[in-house]
C-alpha cells in the first residue's frame, strides 16, 4: 500500500477511535466525571495536549503517539460535554450531521482502499462527496429532515472533506515514506493553523507604499 493511502487510512481510523471515545464519555459515568472536571477544564486539557503535540513535530514517532493519547482523551471529553445538548436542542441537525460525516468517512476510506494508480486528491474529494450526496439523499427520503437542512449540512461537510484532502496533500510534501505516524499526527497538529494562519498574515511585512507624485 502506498504512503498516501497508509497515512489517509491511519488518520481515518484514528478519527474513528476518537468517535468511540466520545461515545464512552457520554455514558452516565463519563459525564459525571466530566461534570466535576468542568467545560473549561476539559477544553484546557485538550488545548494544552494539542500544543504539546505541536511542539513535538520533529520528535520520534513513539513519543508523538504517546502524547497523542491524552490529546485524544481530552478532545473526546471536550466534545462529549456538548454532544447531549446539541442532540437535544437540534435533533434533526445532529442526526443528519452524524449521518453525513459517517457517509463521508466511509467514502474516503473506500477510496483510499480501492483507488489504484489513478489515486488523486481531487478525485478523492469528488468521489467522496458523490458517495456522501447519494447517501444523504437517501437519508432525507426516509427521515423528516428537510431539504434546506440537508443542504446546509452537506455544505459544511464538503468544506471539512475538502480541507482534509488538501491538508493530506500538504502533509505528504513535507514527510518521507517512513514517517507515517508523524504525518498522521501532522493532520491533527494542523488544526492550529486556524489560529496561527491569521496571525501570520497580520504579521507579514506591508508591501511598498505607492509613491504619489
Amino acid at each position: 500500500m502506498s504512503f498516501v493511502k497508509r497515512v489517509g487510512l491511519w488518520h481515518l481510523f484514528s478519527l474513528l477511535a476518537l468517535v468511540s471515545l466520545i461515545f464512552i464519555w457520554v455514558r452516565p459515568q463519563g459525564l459525571d466525571f466530566l461534570a466535576r472536571l468542568g467545560v473549561e477544564g476539559s477544553w484546557l486539557l485538550a488545548i494544552c495536549s494539542l500544543a504539546a503535540l505541536a511542539s513535538l513535530r520533529s520528535a520520534p514517532a513513539p513519543l508523538q503517539f504517546l502524547v497523542f493519547i491524552p490529546f485524544a482523551l481530552s478532545s473526546a471529553a471536550a466534545i462529549a460535554l456538548w454532544t447531549p445538548f446539541i442532540a437535544d436542542e437540534f435533533p434533526d441537525y445532529a442526526t443528519g450531521f452524524a449521518w453525513t460525516v459517517g457517509s463521508a468517512w466511509t467514502g474516503a476510506a473506500l477510496y483510499h482502499m480501492f483507488a489504484g494508480r489513478d489515486h488523486s486528491f481531487v478525485g478523492g474529494f469528488m468521489v467522496t462527496m458523490i458517495f456522501t450526496a447519494v447517501l444523504l439523499i437517501a437519508f432525507t427520503i426516509v427521515t423528516d429532515i428537510i431539504l434546506s437542512q440537508a443542504f446546509a449540512i452537506f455544505v459544511v461537510v464538503a468544506g471539512m472533506v475538502f480541507y482534509w484532502f488538501y491538508d493530506l496533500a500538504m502533509v505528504l510534501r513535507r514527510r518521507t515514506q517512513g514517517e507515517v505516524t508523524a504525518a498522521v499526527m501532522d493532520l491533527y497538529r494542523d488544526a492550529l493553523n486556524f489560529v496561527g494562519f491569521p496571525i501570520r498574515v497580520m504579521r507579514m511585512p506591508k508591501g511598498l507604499k505607492r509613491i504619489r507624485y
